[in-house]
């Protein structure tokens, strides 16, 4: 326990006498020790008496007791009277009032108060049956740091740990969305409409695309869906890109190259997985012009040629005489194909194209037209080849074309 000090009010000035065995002056002057009392209790039931008058009841059972506190009568638990109760073990200690004695905790006058294990209750008498009571309750823990990373979004929660975030912790940087720089998005991203006048770095949706005067009703919208080049090619095929998607489909020719001396160019269309090479309807029409070498004098002139085994796209023949294509810087043009994917009309490509001859100064300008009239099939492929040989070089673009109109 530990000591009080307790004086007289009253200090004696007489001197000590010299017999020790009596109380001098200087004993009734010094400080007295006082000392808390102490009880332990282990029974089920205990009653609070007068005399546990400033001392510490410390119960400890593992079942629940039942202790009384009776109200002030007879001169017990006057005015000031006070006592602490401890509660160390396992079972409820209930203090109830008797004689219509209660205990005012927080400004509630309880008849009964529970005290659960390492709870504290400290009671003080006014000298009426209102004891007035101070509750300690069982300390809380500290919790310790937590030593786990922090978790990144996902589903709300209120969360059960019993650790607390270190003033130093760091979230993990969240994976499942696309970072500030360089984001790269998937599914389907909005964002604001700009002006159509706009012409800054703002993204430009669907919607300010098709507000463009280029994208009016009735005008076609160009897509580019892949690019064959040659390089000693015995065909340019295409059997990906042709789909439902797209009304119609354009091929432009850059520079398309003939292998062999007077190798006209031709074109299949890919049917039931295959190319057939029969049932076509085709022809070409174009005109020449000659700068004959020496004259310095223009010539000119023009004819029709056609097939049945292929669409007839280009030709070294002698109705349109254009001289060694291979010599030349290749083919050039643009070719459309209709509808390839209906089922109730025949498919259908036409276009034109040009290239230059050889040294004796040649140019070529052609329409070629043709049809594929074996079946009322979807078309899903273009094979492109030269009548004889390979294709040196160039390329060409494919593109899905979507009529608005």
């Amino acid at each position: 326990m530990v000591a009080k000090s307790l004086s007289h009010v009253f200090v004696s000035g007489i001197a000590d006498g010299t017999d020790a065995t009596l109380v001098r002056p200087s004993n009734w002057n010094a400080d007295h020790n006082l000392w808390y009392g102490d009880r332990s209790v282990t029974t089920a039931t205990d009653t609070i008496a007068n005399n546990d008058h400033l001392t510490t009841i410390v119960y400890n059972s593992a079942t629940a007791i039942a202790v009384t506190l009776p109200a002030p009568t007879g001169g017990n638990m006057p005015l000031g009277w006070q006592t602490m109760l401890r509660n160390i073990g396992a079972g409820v200690v209930t203090v109830t009032g008797s004689g219509g004695a209660t205990i005012n905790v927080g400004g509630v006058a309880n008849t009964s108060y529970a005290l659960n294990q390492g709870d504290a209750l400290e009671v003080r008498s006014r000298g009426t049956a209102a004891y007035v009571g101070v509750y300690h309750p069982t300390p809380v823990a500290v919790p310790a740091p937590s030593s786990t990373s922090p978790a990144m979004d996902g589903t709300a929660a209120v969360g059960t740990g019993t650790t607390y975030a270190r003033a130093d912790h760091v979230h993990p940087s969240d994976t499942s969305r696309a970072p500030l720089a360089s984001p790269a998005l998937t599914g389907t991203p909005t964002a604001p409409t700009p002006a159509t006048a706009d012409n800054s770095t703002t993204l430009a949706t669907t919607a300010y695309v098709k507000a463009q005067p280029g994208a009016a009703a009735g005008a076609s919208q160009r897509v580019l869906l892949n690019t064959l080049t040659a390089a000693n090619s015995a065909t340019l095929d295409d059997i990906t890109s042709i789909t439902s998607t797209y009304d119609e489909y354009e091929f432009e020719l850059l520079s398309l190259l003939p292998a062999s001396t007077n190798a006209g160019l031709k074109c299949l269309f890919r049917v039931s997985a295959a190319f057939p090479t029969a049932n076509y309807v085709s022809s070409i029409t174009g005109s020449w012009a000659l700068l004959t070498a020496g004259w310095g004098s223009p010539g000119g002139g023009g004819g029709v040629e056609y097939d049945t085994a292929s669409i007839w796209l280009a030709s070294t023949g002698a109705i349109l005489y254009a001289p060694d294509i291979s010599a030349g810087d290749g083919i050039a043009g643009r070719l459309r194909l209709l509808s390839p994917n209906s089922t109730t009309v025949y498919k259908k490509m036409f276009g034109q194209l040009m290239w230059v001859g050889n040294s004796a100064g040649s140019l070529m300008n052609v329409i070629a037209a043709g049809a594929y009239r074996g079946s009322l099939a979807a078309v899903t492929g273009v094979r492109f080849q030269c009548v004889t040989g390979n294709i040196a070089s160039g390329r060409i673009r494919v593109f899905g074309v979507t009529n608005a109109g």
